[in-house]
């Protein structure tokens, strides 16, 4: 690993350190993790609006993504399983 240096406010390095306190972790750890999470929310968010462009060029057909009732559960456990192994976690389900 490398180490770097990083300029604070006061009072984000007291929040930080009561959640590392909180958490029983480090700073350094907690910084790596904020960062990770930060640049899978940019890439995120970057696939979204590049979904939101493509959709805007070729909007959906009417009925082009209608299941029948029955399906539809099925259908929500393949699309969290996609997410889920494509890397984005899905908290809370």
């Amino acid at each position: 690993m490398t180490t770097i240096q990083v300029t604070l406010e006061e009072e984000l390095l007291r929040e930080m350190d009561r959640t590392v306190k909180k958490l029983r972790t480090t700073r350094s750890a907690l910084i790596r993790d904020s960062i990770r999470q930060y640049l899978k929310m940019i890439q995120v968010q970057q696939l979204e609006a590049k979904h939101r462009a493509g959709y805007s060029k070729q909007p959906v057909a009417k009925g082009e993504f209608d299941l029948p009732d029955s399906d539809r559960s099925g259908a929500s456990r393949l699309i969290l399983n996609s997410l889920i192994s494509g890397g984005y976690a899905v908290r809370g389900l």
